[in-house]
């Protein structure tokens, strides 16, 4: 065995999908931060609060390994499971900001342009 097929067969193999594998994580970067600040925030008002993971997930309703998913910070978290965190938690994970001065008894103060001039593309969809 020459050195070249040596090094081969000790050698890890490349995966040919790791640009699409880099893209992947590219584009989940910034759920995976936000989902790591959240899990840093639960882990802090666990200690705050004197919980266990456990205590969490019973007053959440769901199993323990669930909320150790969440305190690792790999989990895509929907908003409702933000909510039920923030309910079972007594506490604020997500800050939203406040639209309802925009509105006058369920109607538009002002219409869709004028959103977009305040808040950009906030709120609107863009296609490619």
């Amino acid at each position: 065995m020459n050195k070249i097929d040596k090094l081969k067969s000790i050698s890890l193999p490349c995966n040919e999908n790791w640009l699409e594998i880099a893209k992947d994580l590219d584009n989940n970067e910034r759920w995976i931060e936000t989902s790591t600040r959240i899990a840093v925030s639960v882990l802090s008002l666990l200690k705050e609060k004197n919980m266990t993971k456990k205590d969490l997930a019973e007053k959440m309703g769901v199993k323990p390994q669930y909320v150790s998913r969440i305190v690792k910070g790999s989990e895509n978290l929907t908003l409702e499971t933000i909510a039920r965190l923030e309910e079972a938690l007594d506490a604020k994970l997500v800050k939203v900001i406040d639209t309802s001065h925009l509105f006058v008894y369920g109607k538009k103060k002002f219409d869709r342009n004028s959103f977009k001039k305040i808040f950009g593309s906030y709120g609107t969809t863009i296609t490619a």
